[in-house]
């Protein structure tokens, strides 16, 4: 990420090399555009069972707190996702500086990090409805995947 000090017009959006910016009163910062041969979009396995062994072992730990003090793991969980998600409003606002008050009091790296809390939240929701969250993950995102011109819609 990189940031221009000059204070650019409130509506520009986009630099000269198309790039989206966040535009703030005394600096803009930049978001890339990936093109597509620099985007990683193969899978990994191994990685990815890494990272529901993680779930996995969260799940545990708190379905024996909230056993502990008598409350279902599901509700709380989904609970949490919405106060991450709200915490991730917040991220946005002040990444693009929204508040007058408190002006640009984030990093897109904040922001980042409170979108990966919403994701990991939802995780172990999902975990807890499922024994094998990754399939009904996996099958989901099949339905969002971008049709090709002429392909017919899935499910």
């Amino acid at each position: 990420m990189s940031s221009d000090t000059t204070a650019p017009d409130e509506d520009d959006r986009t630099d000269s090399d198309g790039v989206d910016v966040f535009v703030t009163d005394t600096r803009r910062e930049v978001l890339p555009r990936l093109r597509d041969d620099e985007r990683d979009t193969g899978p990994r396995p191994a990685s990815r069972a890494g990272d529901w062994a993680v779930i996995d072992a969260v799940h545990r730990h708190l379905s024996e707190h909230r056993a502990g003090i008598g409350q279902p793991l599901l509700t709380l969980q989904v609970v949490k996702v919405q106060e991450e998600a709200g915490e991730v409003a917040e991220a946005l606002l002040g990444v693009l500086g929204a508040n007058p008050r408190k002006g640009v009091s984030h990093t897109l790296a904040d922001l980042q990090g409170e979108l990966c809390d919403v994701i990991t939240a939802a995780m172990v929701a999902l975990r807890d409805t499922t024994p094998d969250p990754a399939a009904v993950l996996t099958a989901h995102l099949a339905a969002w995947r971008p049709r090709q011109p002429g392909e017919p819609p899935v499910g």
